[in-house]
């Protein structure tokens, strides 16, 4: 009885990924990357896999989560606003690494050290190259908003950063601020190590899982330089926000500079921060080391801006284990801030359970819950260019909630020739000499309550 019902729940599978296959040139929005709010029919909608995962990676800027089915030999594109698989990709050997950027994904063969650039509108490979690497590949990453670099690591070797084209290494200036070296390496990454990169791919984060303490290593793109800071000292997961500034650890919030950030003291007693997908915001897990961890556990979770330690929203329960003990250490590959992707674009919180077998829908429509909420907000809620064409000219309207509205914009720092309008336009034409730099632009906004906040940002000339 117990093998009939495994055959009818894999057949059933079976038919749902043909139905998919049917469905994707029917799939509305296909080949476009363009964020729109999920619409479901319930508050929580549960979504049945066709096979168990083993890893998952964001890619589109929040519009794909890719899963790897190896039982399938193939990747799963879960698309976050439709809801549902749209996509397969066959693969050509199931022993795999990959990594999700704004508009391609890359697939690494370990058997072959061959990385391979495709294609997220037209899910076609555009170009593949041989790794110049010893040892099988064990880690890539790359920013799931950013068009480069590509990370790439194997055991006992110091890491590449890729040129996303060429597929090629980049000549970069790699300086440790530990051992004040102007020469060092590009961090590596063996089996046993966790690489995590910023959603607009400046930063990256680096971990081992079978030493103690396991290390907080970040390493931060800075034009041609890489800058590399360390702290001797086990985190758990190492999850940056998606601009990079700020890292979400099991044990609380720091700066990309490994410094203490948030009040991590009360974080570490009773929740656990996991980043927003894009914007400001992190989603904190409640601990509760007791709890069921099942496939059916439920937690408490708090919604947060920009790592302040009092929330602005609670959820009461969200279809995910709640933090425990183990998180401190995350040896596991599925730590718990690969379980929980809030995409506000898509209203919509995923979880993922410890079955490896579905994804769960939470509608949540922020803007909505914050009209609802009895606090004052202001706080920015656009994403910045990571980079700006030498030839073009650069225009960033900026987006801020706030419930008071009467919203002014003041330029306190920038690159010479910028500038800022009334309504929050930021344009700038960067000069022949802004080639390969990297910019700092500080902004104060204001509101008609005389509320005041500062966003700062950073951009690098192509």
């Amino acid at each position: 009885m117990a093998q009939e019902r495994q055959n009818s729940r894999r057949t059933a599978s079976q038919r749902q990924q043909e139905r998919e296959r049917r469905d994707e040139d029917d799939a509305e929005g296909e080949g476009s990357l363009e964020l729109f709010p999920l619409q479901l029919g319930e508050d929580r909608v549960e979504y049945e896999l066709p096979a168990a995962y083993d890893d998952v990676c964001l890619a589109g800027s929040g519009r794909f989560l890719i899963f790897h089915f190896p039982s399938l030999d193939q990747l799963g594109f879960f698309d976050i606003c439709m809801g549902r698989i749209t996509k397969y990709v066959r693969l050509e050997d199931d022993d795999v690494r990959i990594a999700g950027g704004a508009e391609n994904f890359y697939v690494a063969i370990r058997s072959t050290n061959i990385i391979q650039r495709w294609s997220l509108r037209t899910f076609e490979r555009e170009t593949a190259m041989n790794l110049p690497l010893t040892n099988p590949v064990d880690a890539i990453a790359t920013g799931a908003s950013a068009t480069g670099p590509v990370y790439a690591s194997a055991m006992h070797e110091p890491g590449l950063l890729l040129d996303p084209q060429r597929l090629r290494p980049m000549p970069i200036e790699v300086v440790d601020h530990v051992y004040q070296q102007r020469d060092a390496k590009v961090p590596g990454a063996g089996p046993e190590s966790r690489v995590r990169a910023s959603n607009d791919g400046r930063v990256f984060t680096f971990r081992e899982i079978n030493v103690s303490p396991g290390g907080f290593r970040t390493m931060l793109i800075d034009g041609r330089q890489a800058h590399v800071n360390y702290k001797h000292d086990t985190m758990g997961y190492i999850a940056p926000s998606p601009d990079g500034e700020l890292m979400y650890t099991a044990r609380g919030i720091f700066t990309y500079a490994t410094e203490d950030y948030s009040a991590n003291l009360e974080l570490r007693a009773e929740s656990f921060p996991i980043p927003a997908v894009d914007g400001p915001y992190s989603v904190w897990i409640a601990r509760s080391d007791n709890g069921n961890t099942g496939v059916d556990a439920t937690a408490r979770a708090t919604i947060h801006i920009n790592g302040d330690a009092e929330s602005i929203i609670t959820i009461p329960e969200l279809s995910i284990r709640s933090g425990n003990y183990g998180d401190f250490h995350a040896r596991e590959a599925m730590t718990l801030d690969r379980r929980v992707w809030f995409v506000p674009a898509a209203e919509t919180i995923l979880t993922l359970p410890t079955s490896d077998r579905s994804v769960v829908m939470h509608r949540f429509a922020l803007d909505r819950a914050l009209e609802e909420a009895d606090i004052d907000y202001l706080f920015v809620t656009s994403r910045p260019p990571a980079a700006v064409r030498r030839s073009g000219t650069m225009r960033y309207p900026i987006e801020v909630s706030s419930r008071h509205g009467g919203l002014t914009y003041q330029l306190e720092s920038g690159p010479d020739r910028m500038s800022v309008s009334e309504d929050g336009i930021v344009t700038w034409r960067p000069a022949r000499r802004d080639a390969g730099k990297e910019q700092v632009v500080i902004i104060s906004i204001r509101d008609a309550s005389g509320g005041e906040i500062t966003h700062t940002f950073r951009f690098t000339v192509e």
